[in-house]
């Protein structure tokens, strides 16, 4: 029953996060970077501290580039330099990331270089929404990423469960086990015990036929007490 309601909870808990994809909220802000002031977009990961949104988002762009790698530049700040983004750029432009760590949630701003200009609404209008696609991609494989996380942690714990009712039914096998051993043993003792009440009751029956053989010697012996 303890498994079972257990496994229960899994399943709700997996299911809760059977839904369409979450979605993502991507703004601009201008901030003060190691460059300058510059518009970027920003969006929170949820639930995630500054390192491991540093981790996914060097795993994601390594993926989508193998000569991918984030040099830090700044405080919270990371770039990328001649990454090639289809949309915003036919060539290699450099990437600026601040990842900064707010309470459980962490922010994720990106700065998108082009070498004379930085994409924003109002420099490159044509180019905002993929501005905005690049940076909502990397959101949609953090949060798999995140549920990847879940699942190694239900699947390691459901692993254990499993690994434990194992144990039990061992553990009941051996009882039963020992319970027919025991069973057997008390059924011999029975049978023992009933053999030694016939024993003792020919042993009783022995010592008195020895106690009248006696008998009759002492008796046998008086007759030649005079002598």
């Amino acid at each position: 029953m303890k498994i079972k309601s257990f496994i229960t909870c899994i399943i709700v808990l997996c299911t809760s996060y059977l839904h369409a994809q979450k979605s993502v909220d991507i703004s601009e802000r201008k901030v003060t970077m190691s460059t300058g002031e510059h518009t970027g977009y920003t969006l929170t990961i949820q639930d995630a501290d500054d390192d491991e949104v540093k981790d996914m988002l060097e795993n994601w762009l390594e993926e989508k580039n193998k000569k991918a790698d984030l040099t830090e530049t700044g405080k919270n700040e990371w770039m990328i330099n001649d990454y090639l983004t289809p949309g915003l750029s036919d060539k290699p432009i450099d990437i600026y990331f601040l990842i900064e760590e707010e309470n459980n949630d962490t922010k994720v701003t990106a700065f998108y270089d082009l070498g004379d200009v930085y994409v924003s609404s109002e420099t490159q209008p044509s180019k905002h929404e993929d501005a905005k696609s690049f940076l909502r991609n990397f959101a949609y494989r953090a949060e798999k990423t995140k549920i990847q996380q879940r699942l190694a942690e239900v699947e390691e714990s459901l692993n254990k469960v499993e690994s434990e009712r194992t144990n039990l039914e061992k553990s009941g096998k051996e009882l039963n086990e020992d319970l027919t051993d025991c069973q057997e043993t008390i059924e011999k003792a029975k049978n023992e015990l009933i053999q030694n009440a016939k024993d003792q009751e020919a042993k009783k029956q022995e010592i008195a036929n020895q106690q009248k053989a006696l008998d009759d010697i002492k008796k046998e012996l008086q007759s030649y007490e005079t002598y």
